[in-house]
């Protein structure tokens, strides 16, 4: 692939050297470097590009997605609404700009600008897809699941569309109606992770423990270093009162996440499941560990308060049960 780039830009850089004004050179250059993440070169030669033809809309809205790239959000909106003020029945640049407004939580304007583009282009359900998200995140949930019922009409075998509407419905707890999504979503997408992750969760919710661990561990198996699978998984292994492999679990989390507050959540479950084996000692190790990375979290303190008096230290036990009731 780098060499296939390489080539490309040698290619289409000597094709400029002959031709200077030709503003196509610049412009493919830069969708070029675009689609090998070379954002900034892209900008350059997009912004060449407006300079040689101001009034051509393909031109800024090319340099609208690097920007959108770039998380410049500002500078694509105002590329996106120049090309839309060119070319004011190209559905694309309403799309694209309704995208832009979604990255920057503005859901209002974004979904303007979706209905705008299904005006423009009504059969495709990409548009029906971004809209829904729209509508959801504005609360409007009657509208969004009509969104995404068009989408799936239109688009009956794109997974994507089953996993967010399936996302809807869990978000509802609408349990039944999730699961038969991600299960469609996992018939067309067998191998995305993320969608047994999903399901896992919803069948640990509803007790269902033999689904949740077939799922998580496909998830697994899919991408081993995801430690949020292996954490969801360690919770569904600590409800069947198997503490050593829900341990073992935990520890793979935090083999796998780079330490922050978060992790924090890790080292409190790993020192739970020490505790519930006895294991008194590691159990306070990991309980500080916790209380390091989240030391405002009462429970950590609480817990260590509990692993240090089985180890009959008292005095410190009492510290902690102050130090929790401080919290």
């Amino acid at each position: 692939m780098v060499q296939d780039y390489d080539t490309l830009i040698a290619n289409i850089t000597r094709a400029i050297e002959q031709q200077p004004d030709n503003i196509y050179n610049y412009h493919w250059r830069g969708l070029v470097h675009h689609t090998f993440q070379n954002h900034d070169a892209a900008l350059a030669d997009c912004t060449r590009a407006i300079e040689l033809q101001p009034d051509q809309g393909d031109h800024h809205h090319w340099r609208g997605h690097v920007n959108h790239s770039l998380q410049d959000y500002p500078a694509a909106v105002a590329d996106f609404s120049q090309a839309i003020r060119l070319q004011p029945d190209n559905g694309y640049h309403y799309f694209w700009r309704g995208r832009v407004f979604y990255s920057q939580k503005d859901y209002s304007a974004a979904q303007h600008d979706f209905t705008r583009t299904i005006e423009l282009i009504p059969d495709d359900g990409h548009n029906y897809f971004w809209r829904g998200l729209a509508s959801y995140s504005l609360g409007n949930h009657p509208d969004a699941f009509a969104d995404l019922d068009e989408a799936i009409r239109l688009q009956p075998d794109n997974g994507n569309n089953y996993a967010i509407r399936a996302m809807f419905h869990e978000d509802l707890k609408n349990y039944p109606a999730a699961l038969a999504d991600y299960t469609r979503a996992i018939e067309l997408q067998p191998d995305d992770s993320y969608n047994y992750r999903l399901r896992g969760q919803i069948s640990y919710a509803l007790h269902h423990y033999d689904a949740a661990l077939a799922d998580l561990s496909r998830a697994i198996e899919l991408i081993p270093d995801d430690a949020t699978v292996y954490s969801i998984r360690g919770m569904v292994y600590y409800d069947l009162k198997d503490y050593a492999a829900a341990r073992d679990d935990f520890s793979r989390a935090i083999e796998r996440t780079p330490e922050g507050p978060h992790d924090g959540d890790h080292y409190y479950s790993r020192g739970l499941m020490h505790y519930k084996l006895k294991k008194y000692k590691a159990a306070t190790a990991d309980f500080t560990r916790a209380v390091e990375l989240q030391p405002h979290d009462r429970y950590n303190y609480w817990q260590r308060c509990k692993a240090y008096f089985k180890r009959h230290r008292y005095g410190s036990a009492l510290m902690d049960f102050f130090r929790m009731l401080l919290k």
